[in-house]
């Protein structure tokens, strides 16, 4: 029977006719899946990995559990400070506030002192070393009576934020007490694992809807396809027809206006010259020629005198220089004459 089917521990699929009629194949199969992890490294690779995740998650745990009680001594302090400025806070507080912060001051002080200068050697700040800082704390001696004071309070503010998480991850409890199933770790893992179920669903109803969105985008591209050519071979070609025959109407209807018009411009004219009203302007022009003829006639004399003066040459421009002149002395008396008064001839 041709089956396909998992080999042992490794990830691969083998027809079984195939392991069959090579065993040696399946022997190597097997003696793989004794050396090999599942994602294809060594079993002791695989060991020394998990185990190197195990010091890992110890030393991050370590870390966590010395960070959260400093994080918490930090914002107390914070708070106190806070509280002292506001003038809230007691004689015993505020001398608890300034020793804590001498004190935390203190503690992070020997993270500053090496200087590394090369890869061999390293420098102290100022040449100070931890003995020096040790000898020189002003709280040493006040070690007990901090630890006393001030662990309560941490266990108190770290007891308060355990209940408020509890409370958030689990807002549907009523009851606050703890009891034997409370475990915040594993609510708090119970909380990611579904998040993470949840962060599975909304990828893949997002890649749902993105196909489905790319579908209907598909699809309103082959309807507007479709429409363009429903328009191209079919509104278009009547709309031409259409145009054309309003086209021919256009032109028919503007020849129509202008022998129209031209029709009322010869009705104008015909009214307008009638035979009386033509012998009576061909009379006028017969006036008109003679008046043209005429004036031509006295044209032609006057430019013929004209011709004659010049000819004379420069004795004319004397006569007329001089006639000018007599001209205007005579202008001048006339004049005079009347400013006196209304000669005897003029009264005759």
């Amino acid at each position: 029977m041709m089956a396909s089917q998992r080999t042992h521990s490794l990830p691969i699929h083998i027809n079984g006719d195939v392991l069959e009629k090579n065993p040696k194949f399946s022997q190597l199969l097997r003696i793989l899946s004794s050396r090999l992890a599942p994602d294809g490294v060594t079993v002791n690779t695989k060991k020394e990995l998990e185990m190197a995740q195990k010091t890992v998650q110890l030393a991050r745990q370590g870390w966590l559990m010395n960070h959260i009680p400093c994080h918490e001594l930090r914002e107390l302090v914070t708070e106190m400070e806070l509280k002292s400025v506001e003038g809230s806070l007691g004689l015993e507080e505020e001398q608890l506030t300034e020793v804590l912060s001498q004190a935390m001051a203190f503690s992070e002080l020997p993270d500053y002192l090496s200087l590394p200068s090369t890869p061999s050697q390293s420098l102290n700040l100022f040449g100070l070393s931890l003995e020096d800082l040790h000898r020189h704390n002003p709280t040493k001696h006040h070690t007990a009576a901090i630890q006393k004071a001030v662990l309560p309070m941490l266990e108190d503010r770290l007891i308060k934020k355990y209940h408020d998480l509890y409370d958030f991850f689990s807002p549907l409890k009523d009851d606050r007490q703890v009891d034997e199933d409370f475990s915040l770790p594993r609510l708090v893992e119970d909380k990611k694992q579904q998040l993470s179920r949840e962060k599975a669903t909304l990828q893949k109803c997002e890649k749902r809807r993105k196909d489905s969105f790319l579908l209907y985008y598909q699809s309103l591209l082959e309807c507007l396809s479709s429409m363009e050519r429903i328009v191209a071979y079919h509104k278009l070609e009547v709309q031409s027809v259409s145009v054309s025959v309003a086209l021919d109407w256009m032109e028919a209807w503007c020849v129509a206006n202008c022998t129209k018009a031209k029709l009322t411009f010869l009705q104008l004219d015909s009214d307008t010259y009638t035979p009386e009203t033509v012998a009576a302007l061909k009379m006028i022009r017969c006036h008109l020629d003679k008046a043209i003829r005429d004036s031509q006639r006295e044209l032609a004399m006057t430019t013929q005198q004209v011709s004659t003066y010049r000819a004379v040459g420069a004795e004319f421009k004397l006569l007329v220089d001089e006639y000018t002149k007599l001209k205007k002395e005579i202008d001048d008396c006339t004049w005079g004459l009347q400013q006196f008064g209304p000669t005897e001839e003029s009264k005759d």
